[in-house]
Order: C-alpha cells, then sequence, then structure tokens
C-alpha cells in the first residue's frame, strides 16, 4: 500500500493514496502477459488487478492457466483461480460500501476474516480509500476519476450524487486514519478497526 502526503488548503495535511505509478505498471504487465497467451480480460478484471496488492508472480501464474481455455477471462474467473483473492473480495466490500450497502458490506469483510484473519485488513482499507478517492473526484468540481476505474465511472457518480464530495472526502479520511491506527499499532483489532469504520462511514450524512 502506497501512501504519501499530499498538503491540502490551509494548514491542514491530507493523506493520499497515491500508486498510479504502480498500478499503471501492474496494468501493463498484465496487458501484455495477456497478448503473449493470445487472451484478453474484462475491463473491470483489468481495473482490479491494476489496483491489487498480489505479487506478480502469483498473478502471472493465475493467468497462465485460466488462459488454457481461451476467449475472454472474467471477473469471476479470476476470483475462483487467483492465489489472493482477498483483493477481488476487498473491493466487492468497497463498492458495497460506496452504494450504501452497509449489511452486505459487514458480510463480505466477515467472510475475509474468515479466510485470512491476519491479512484482510489492509487490502479492503486499500480499497475503500481507493473507492471513495474516486467518488471523491466523481463528485467534485474539476475532480478526474483515475483511468484504471473509469470502467466504474457510472455507478462512482452515482455515489457522489448520494454522498456528496463533502462526505466521500470524509469517508476517505476516516479510512485513511484508520489505516494510520492499524499500522501504527493504536488499535490491534484489525476487525475491530474495519467494523468500527464501516459504522463511522454508514453514519456520514448524505448530499
Amino acid at each position: 500500500m502506497c501512501i504519501r502526503d499530499r498538503f491540502g488548503k490551509g494548514s491542514r495535511t491530507v493523506l493520499r493514496v497515491d500508486c498510479d505509478a504502480d498500478a499503471g505498471a501492474r496494468e501493463r504487465y498484465t496487458r501484455e502477459l495477456l497478448d503473449r497467451l493470445g487472451v484478453k480480460a474484462e475491463r473491470r478484471l483489468l481495473g482490479v488487478i491494476a489496483s491489487g496488492t498480489s505479487d506478480l508472480a502469483s498473478l502471472k501464474t493465475d493467468l497462465e492457466k485460466l488462459a488454457i481455455d481461451g476467449g475472454t477471462i472474467t471477473l469471476e474467473d479470476f476470483e475462483r483461480e487467483t492465489i489472493a483473492v482477498s483483493d477481488a473480495k476487498a473491493y466487492k466490500y468497497a463498492a458495497a460500501m460506496t452504494e450504501g450497502r452497509v449489511a452486505q458490506a459487514l458480510a463480505i469483510a466477515a467472510e475475509i476474516f474468515e479466510t485470512e484473519p491476519r491479512e484482510a485488513a489492509v487490502p479492503m482499507l486499500y480499497a475503500l480509500a481507493t473507492e471513495f478517492g474516486a467518488v471523491w473526484e466523481a463528485g467534485r468540481s474539476g475532480g478526474e476519476i483515475p483511468p484504471r476505474l473509469r470502467w466504474k465511472e457510472r455507478a462512482l457518480k452515482n455515489a457522489a450524487r448520494r454522498i456528496g464530495a463533502a462526505g466521500a472526502r470524509r469517508a476517505y479520511e476516516l479510512t485513511v486514519d484508520a489505516f494510520e491506527s492499524l499500522v501504527t499499532g493504536k488499535v490491534a483489532d484489525a476487525r475491530q478497526i474495519i467494523e468500527v469504520l464501516t459504522a463511522e462511514i454508514a453514519a456520514l450524512p448524505s448530499g
């Protein structure tokens, strides 16, 4: 997970997830690999891979297996095969949160913690920050949705209309605060961090 400081207006420092270079490299690698394998992939799958955290060696193994049947690799195919399924499931959690489906988000989070209790929180926090950052861009004046997420522009704009740019930014900041609490050891219980964060975001006013 890549986080760096970015200074906003006034004296407040806003921490932004800034992994565009890494994401771009992952997407280029994936496209080149797919070309060599003679197959295609759904656009939404490319978006998940680009924003993921699984290592490239594992990714290569998964795609080589899926390429055996030829054709187009779907996100569902990838989820069934992938070694690190937490990335794809983390984005399902994040999408449910941006769309206001809180109960479903909590159910997905619980499933992730069951399968990967030690490593579950970071992919979910990364996915949540990425999604709400994109919703913020979709809702603010002059904002620009990251290229790797433009395949879901309609969903992001719908979320922006529902919660507003200010709400999306606040959700983003709460997520970054939660990540800091996790990595600094301020809160040791990763599951508690996700559950409290989910409740805090769900309680944000709409519009």
